[in-house]
């Protein structure tokens, strides 16, 4: 085998260290500003208070005082702003705290769970998910997916799932696009202060939540019916606010009376009456897209920054370019990047739906006609931005894949990056389960490859059978979305995994675990019927069925899968099934499993070995039982 290409901080120490500095750092900074906003907090009451009774007394004793007024509602507004803005610091501190604590969760080995399944992007009969635990509670998935957004969700479930994300798809990668994504993940892994900020990156919502990202629900957004409104209706809101603005000074100063703003605030009403179906649509399609814009424009602004260090990957660059990060050119003005473009639009977003939420705010809105030419803005800006959303949500989900990824690839510095090779092949040495606590994690090697296609392997319950299957499945998912593998070397070739693992009845489908198995054969029979190297991994093969059925079955199942060009692992507890590896010979082999029988208990090694296994414990174990009567006896063994 060639060297592997591994991590440049494979010889660092663990990542526990830092990251318990970075929760002790996060903890103190919530302390602190949990502080800052109670005090913040008392200050704007009391401003609050102190403004309302001036206010009434200078209306009262002193109406040519009104303009001094101004001061204590600047102030109000000034320390509005400040415990808006220490709120969201303490929510960033309180995220941070958050996500060290889920870091040193990973890195205990506690992390099952926690974070998102990825069952949602799993389509109905796809051909490994469910069987490589993939996904669901304490899956792999949920391991991996530290993304900060759906983008980077979805992008991570492409990968390891096959894109497009449905049943029999063929991964839409090639060995080239493999290694470009291996080197990318190996340059990103000592970035812990990249994943920081990606996963701090956004505002909170009104929930209390981290807003999200959701490029479906974006693109709906984006891609709405425009709201428009007439240079004339925008004339209108230029001269209604000009006047409110003159007449609002001239009274402050005492020059007129209140009945002229009065006058100008009416016609403002009227007008605000005639748009009020049109400011309602804006209104809703800004309160949808307003954290989602803030975000997007926080991880555009972080994938822009990385694309432009020295010696960036070739695919953090080809993602760089994909929203307009490119080479300066002397005497050429550089474009307005997509996260300032984005940056803009949020601005107008936030500053309509604040037009209407904050009291303060909204008078003074309503007064100047600012929410019409928001929103007219905003409309503008929307039809712009359109075009490029897709393009840009795509670049930042797999952005946030690689940096997904590379962050495992930190936290398992002992992993390996496969070598990729064209030819059908899964060539392992020391290859466990990444699922499995490392500490207590039995290595294994696997060699397929064209000469050696098919390993039968036999063995008893619980000796390991079905861990290895997964484990082979699952570094073959790992290594194809360009993660490190638990193994000490692997050659790995671009190919579909069909996996025949956690097959069961269904009441509700009327099915049962026999027929579920016969279709799922069959889609993975379609696979590499179509010509696409496979990888197939079938536990237990036509179990459902009598012996002499299943051993016709298997031989015909068998023998179209290595005509295709595939090469698989299959287990069995039939010894009959056993000996078609004899029959296929040279291209399949068998292996076995053993296990042992100590103070009446089940022990095993999970060690595989060449050849059949030659003894079974199963009679012993009933006996230890008292399942085998008084007599001790029982049949010949159907194994035998």
């Amino acid at each position: 085998m060639t060297a592997p290409l591994t991590s440049p901080h494979a010889a660092s120490e663990n990542a526990r260290p830092a990251y318990e500095a970075r929760l002790a750092f996060w903890t103190a900074e919530a302390t602190r500003h949990d502080r800052r906003t109670e005090q913040l907090g008392t200050a704007r009451l009391l401003v609050f208070f102190v403004t309302l009774i001036g206010g009434i007394w200078i209306l009262r004793a002193h109406p040519g005082w009104t303009a001094w007024l101004l001061v204590p509602v600047g102030l109000f507004i000034a320390l509005v702003a400040l415990h808006a803005q220490a709120r969201e610091h303490l929510a960033r501190a309180r995220r941070g705290a958050a996500w060290h604590e889920r870091n040193l969760a990973r890195v205990d080995e506690r992390w099952a769970g926690t974070g998102p399944t990825g069952e949602e992007h799993v389509p109905e009969g796809h051909l490994f998910a469910r069987d490589l635990d993939l996904v669901g509670e304490a899956s792999l998935f949920q391991l991996l997916c530290t993304t900060r957004s759906r983008c980077g969700e979805l992008a991570l479930a492409r990968w390891l799932l096959g894109a497009p994300v449905q049943a029999n798809a063929a991964p839409a990668f090639d060995a080239e696009a493999i290694r470009a994504r291996q080197q990318a993940v190996a340059a990103l892994a000592p970035e812990a202060e990249l994943r920081e900020r990606l996963a701090l990156a956004g505002n909170v919502a009104a929930s209390g939540q981290p807003g999200d990202l959701d490029p479906a629900a974006l693109r709906a957004w984006i891609t709405a019916g425009p709201v428009r409104f007439s240079p004339f209706e925008r004339g209108i809101a230029v001269v209604l606010g000009v006047l409110a603005a003159v007449a609002a000074a001239t009274w402050a100063t005492g020059v007129t009376s209140l009945v002229p703003l009065l006058l100008v605030a009416t016609l403002e009403a009227v007008f605000a009456w005639l748009l009020r179906r049109r400011m309602q649509s804006v209104d809703r399609l800004a309160e949808s897209g307003e954290h989602a814009l803030s975000l997007l424009s926080e991880l555009l602004a972080l994938l822009e920054d990385r694309a432009r260090q020295p010696g960036t990957p070739h695919a953090v660059a080809a993602l760089g370019a994909a929203v307009g990060v490119a080479p300066s050119r002397p005497g050429r003005e550089a474009a307005e990047s997509a996260s300032a473009r984005i940056a803009r639009f949020d601005r107008l977003s936030r500053s309509l739906t604040s037009s209407r939420r904050n009291g303060v705010y909204a008078f003074f809105a309503f007064l100047l006609q600012i929410r019409v030419h928001r929103a007219h803005a905003l409309e503008r800006w929307r039809a712009e931005v359109a075009p490029a959303l897709s393009g840009w949500l795509d670049a930042v989900g797999e952005f946030e894949g690689l940096v997904a990824l590379a962050g495992y690839a930190h936290e398992h510095p002992e992993d390996i990056f496969p070598d990729i090779v064209p030819a059908p092949c899964l060539q392992a040495s020391g290859l466990g389960h990444p699922l499995l606590a490392a500490a207590s994690c039995v290595r294994n090697d696997v060699a397929l490859d064209s000469g050696h296609a098919l390993l039968l392997i036999s063995g008893s319950n619980m000796s390991g059978k079905s861990t290895l299957l997964r484990a082979a499945g699952l570094a073959a998912v790992l290594g194809q979305a360009g993660a490190p593998v638990r193994a000490r070397a692997l050659r790995l070739s671009p190919m579909q995994v069909g996996a025949c693992i956690s097959i069961h009845d269904s009441l509700r489908e009327g099915a049962s675990r026999f027929w579920a198995e016969i279709t799922r054969l069959r889609a993975i029979d379609d696979v590499a019927r179509g010509g696409r190297p496979l990888l197939f991994l079938l536990d237990e093969l036509l179990s459902g069925t009598n012996s002499h059925d299943r051993l016709l079955g298997a031989r015909a199942v068998l023998r179209q899968l290595l005509a295709h060009g595939a090469i698989g692992l299959v287990t069995t507890h039939d010894l009959a099934l056993a000996r078609l590896a004899d029959e296929l010979a040279p291209r399949a082999a068998n292996a076995h499993f053993e296990d042992g029988l100590q103070d009446g208990k089940m022990i095993f090694d999970y060690r595989m070995r060449p050849g059949v296994v030659e003894r079974g414990n199963a009679l012993a174990l009933l006996r230890s039982l008292g399942l085998l009567g008084e007599a001790g006896q029982t049949g010949p063994s159907p194994d035998a």
